[in-house]
């Protein structure tokens, strides 16, 4: 899980120039940046599971989840190729 995570965000940090109408403050960095912070969300809530404290972990497990469909509704309106390659 994390690594195709990091591999999905390596991609998008490394082609970054590619995407179409990207805000000019987005950077390679900063897409790194928010892969690790993302992951230590994750981290957290596992340690706080595993440590007793179920629900506060499941909260912020949640939380980490939450980013994972966000990225999918942001890739889904994002232009870009048909993935026929008929455009």
């Amino acid at each position: 899980c994390c690594a195709a995570s990091f591999a999905h965000f390596a991609h998008n940090a490394e082609f970054l120039g590619e995407y179409p109408n990207l805000p000019t403050w987005i950077s390679r960095a900063g897409v790194y940046g928010a892969w690790f912070a993302q992951q230590a969300i994750g981290v957290l809530g596992v340690m706080l599971y595993r440590r007793g404290r179920q629900l506060g972990g499941l909260f912020v497990m949640s939380a980490y989840t939450m980013f994972g469909f966000d990225g999918l509704e942001a890739n889904a309106g994002a232009p870009g190729r048909d993935p026929a390659g008929l455009r």
